[in-house]
């Protein structure tokens, strides 16, 4: 009907036909305002019925229209109605779809529609406002769907910071939705951090506890995965669900029973890493701070996992003092700049000794995070050596380990600073490599090597030879396609051929990951089914790891180009002829993709690298002749002529100026010739559908092709489906007619809605009689006939078993609609 425009649905008679009806117009009218605005009303009006589907039709007979009103003088005060008219139609069918609205009725709608679950901020707040216009607030309307984004949002964290705003508008309240769903979705989607970085696992474990205090700069609209509730907020006690609540399992407050920390204080080990001196934003300018690296409670799970990845390496030094003849157990940082005692342990060792409260600090910890400390305390301590040291330890009222800084350790030798260079020679080794190159220059040349044999191809008879004709190449990638036959001539891989063969083969040219090279390879598919393999046996992983079993050292050989280093007969080789559009080639070596390559590589390696105290004939096979005949190959060059589809010289004008009047076409010229962007939501709007053809697409004189094909811009779109439709063939011909010339994203679309459309072949093909209604005989016994259909309700899916019999109905849910479930 109208080409490149989409079609409105069918009018739905349901109970919500209020809200069809008001989609519907709206729709019909941008549809005639692109497609038919220059038509008369009488073909508008059809449009409409057209449209509408056959239940409106049938509505549209139960219409009447009044005639024209006159007055005394004879003067229209009314004109006539008729369905001729597209407002007099809309009209009738507004009477129909759209009664009087009941604002009560409305508004309780409004006022009961609450965010589904996986619904959007954009969604829930679209509905809101469809909803609002219908329930005539007037100026309240913003207010009122503020009030009720509220009260309807699903996340009870973002509820709390919407009402702790005291000024709140809805332009605040949608930015502060959107910004905490797009923080949620981030740190959704965030890769996980490796198990080597322990700072990364303690991150990943802290959460909030009461009484822990937190750097300012951080800010508290970052979400992080709280240990007291176990869902994600910002780092506010104030939004955490369990704060103010009582465990059931300790009975302490602000954490819930499924993660209270009591009931697995056996499985926890606790840590404190890197203590440094620093200037920290977060404390007063007249106060001394230190930095700790990661004074946080661990998991002891987490820490054996990375026990289990460094079991060679000493994770911790640590040292055995005596204080007040006790023994206290020190960890050894030299990352830190103090030495720092819990509480608990201080009363467990002291003797008198005092706390200096006057000289409080603060210690931060890597993070940001802020430790107050109870004060000073100067402990004596001896070594094994029975030398007493006095230290000063910094008292924190929390349950870690006792910590001993860098300058402690160097005043009781515990660690020794060393300062030697050593002097590396890089000439001295560049010269040691180059001598292994020399001497190996066989082993380290760039050139494909051979395995001593050649294969000889064996054919089942009854298969039937096969041609296949070359693919073609987009002209993007011809330049490097021609540049890899010479490649491979030159390395004698393969080889031109002229004469005629039996068997020829297609060319498949890609890209390979992350480079602008290509890999040539051929589609044996039907010389496979004809080859006769060998059946060599292959190892599984079983049997490989069964054989590594107790290894520590492993080495990886990569045999480059394995498959090239066999060679081939001559009457094999001609049965690896493939097509290309430069011509025909044949293959000196074995090519990828033969099913008996992969056995045959392997029987090679294992017959050829075969122990010789395990070869038992080997003096047979040693005097064995030798053949003395060499065939000698001789090639000719192949002139090929191609036959190519091209598009006019007029036409090429038509598409280069069109193309240049375009802003979507030029937008697309100005991406291929500069670089796609890596991301999707990086490439402009007008061409994200051409994202995924970004490896075909060029720009060749001013035309931007797709392969072989000239990509035709939106202007031309009607013109060329006039073109590729010429003569009237059907929908599949015009399609393969269209996909070896010209190229745009909605083609097949276009051309399905012009066939459909065209008058012509609407009126010469054949059509179909409907199916008659089957009716099923009644069974004779419960559940031996039963029926199923699937429905979903609540972003759920059900499955609805019925029996024929009894009508008994049985409903199971469904995890997912696929046939594995």
């Amino acid at each position: 009907m109208a080409d490149g425009f989409r079609r409105p649905d069918p009018l739905v008679f349901d109970d919500k036909i209020a809200d069809n009806w008001r989609v519907f117009e709206q729709e019909y009218d941008i549809f005639i305002a692109a497609a038919h605005g220059d038509k008369p009303d009488r073909t508008k009006a059809y449009i409409l019925l057209n449209l509408a589907g056959s239940k409106a039709i049938e509505r549209e007979r139960t219409f009447t229209y009044a005639a024209a009103q006159l007055d005394d003088d004879g003067d229209v005060v009314r004109p006539a109605e008729s369905r001729e008219i597209p407002e007099c139609l809309k009209q009738k069918f507004r009477d129909i779809c759209s009664p009087q609205t009941n604002i009560t009725m409305e508004r309780h709608s409004f006022n009961i529609r609450n965010q589904k679950p996986g619904e959007t901020v954009e969604s829930y707040l679209s509905a809101l406002r469809n909803k609002a216009k219908t329930c005539d607030f007037g100026a309240l309307q913003d207010k009122l769907i503020r009030d009720r984004l509220v009260c309807g949002i699903n996340s009870d964290s973002v509820r709390k910071i919407l009402l702790q705003e005291c000024e709140l508008t809805l332009a605040k309240a949608i930015k502060i939705c959107q910004m905490t769903e797009q923080h949620t979705r981030t740190l959704a989607s965030a890769p996980r951090t490796s198990a080597m970085s322990v700072d990364a696992v303690h991150r990943d474990k802290r959460g909030y506890r009461p009484g822990h205090k937190q750097q300012k700069d951080q800010g508290a609209s970052e979400n992080i995965s709280c240990r007291n509730c176990g869902h994600e907020h910002p780092a506010k006690k104030e939004l955490c669900l369990a704060y103010g609540k009582q465990c059931h399992h300790c009975n302490k407050l602000n954490h819930f029973q499924s993660h209270c920390r009591a009931a697995f204080k056996s499985k926890q080990h606790k840590s404190v890493h890197q203590v440094a001196q620093t200037n920290s934003d977060s404390c007063s300018e007249d106060s001394e701070s230190f930095d700790i690296d990661g004074l946080s409670l661990v998991d002891s799970s987490e820490i054996n996992a990375l026990n289990e990845n460094n079991r060679n390496i000493k994770e911790e030094l640590n040292c055995c003092v005596t204080v007040n003849e006790k023994k206290l157990k020190l960890k050894i940082d030299t990352g830190a700049k103090c030495n720092v005692i819990s509480l608990d342990t201080l009363k467990q060792v002291r003797n008198g000794e005092k706390v200096d409260n006057n000289r409080r600090v603060k210690l931060v910890a890597y993070g940001g995070t802020v430790i107050n400390t109870e004060g000073t305390v100067l402990l004596k301590c001896r070594l094994s050596n029975h030398r007493f040291y006095s230290l000063q330890f910094h008292v924190v009222n929390r349950n870690v380990q006792t910590l001993l800084g860098l300058p402690a350790c160097l005043e009781m030798n515990l660690v020794t600073l060393k300062d030697e260079v050593f002097h590396v020679d890089l000439k001295e080794r560049q010269n040691s490599l180059h001598k292994w190159f020399h001497g190996y220059a066989d082993l380290f040349s760039d050139e494909v090597g051979s395995l001593p044999i050649t294969y000889h191809m064996k054919l089942d008879p009854n298969v039937t030879p096969v041609i296949r004709p070359p693919r073609r190449v987009p002209v993007a990638m011809m330049d490097k396609v021609k540049t890899e036959l010479q490649t491979m001539v030159k390395s004698g891989v393969i080889t031109p051929i002229s004469e005629p063969t039996e068997w020829v083969s297609s060319m498949v040219a890609t890209h390979k990951k992350d480079t602008d090279k290509i890999r040539l390879c051929i589609d044996p598919r039907d010389l496979n089914e004809a080859i006769m393999r060998p059946h060599h046996p292959m190892r599984t992983v079983e049997e490989v790891a069964a054989q590594m079993s107790g290894a520590t050292v492993f080495s990886v050989l990569d045999a480059k180009s394995s498959f090239w280093q066999i060679k081939l007969d001559r009457n094999s080789s001609f049965l690896t002829t493939f097509a290309t559009p430069f011509g025909r080639f044949r293959y000196l070596r074995m090519p990828y993709g033969i099913s008996a390559a992969s056995e045959l590589h392997k029987f090679n390696l294992t017959l050829i690298y075969k122990k010789g105290k395990e070869l038992y004939l080997a003096d047979t096979l040693s005097r064995a002749p030798r053949e003395t005949t060499a065939q000698h190959l001789t090639e000719q060059e192949d002139l090929v002529v191609m036959a190519v589809q091209r598009i006019s010289s007029s036409r090429q004008d038509e598409l280069r100026n069109h193309t240049m009047k375009d802003e979507s076409s030029q937008t697309l010229t100005n991406i291929i010739r500069h670089g796609w962007p890596e991301r999707l939501s990086s490439v402009p709007a007008t061409v994200k559908q051409f994202f995924p053809f970004r490896d075909e697409l060029s720009v060749e004189d001013g035309i931007i092709m797709k392969g072989t094909r000239a990509v035709i811009p939106q202007m031309l779109h009607k013109e060329y489906l006039t073109l590729l439709h010429k003569g009237h063939p059907g929908a599949e011909a015009t399609k393969r007619r269209a996909r070896n010339v010209v190229f745009w994203t909605t083609m097949t679309k276009d051309i399905d809605n012009f066939v459909q459309s065209c008058s012509t072949c609407n009126a010469l093909k054949p059509h179909q009689p409907k199916e008659p209604l089957q009716l099923h005989a009644v069974p004779e016994l419960p559940w031996s006939t039963v029926a199923t259909d699937l429905f979903e309700w609540n972003s759920h899916h059900y499955l609805v078993l019925v029996d024929s019999y009894s009508g008994w109905l049985e409903m199971d849910q469904l995890k997912n609609i696929t046939v594995c479930d």
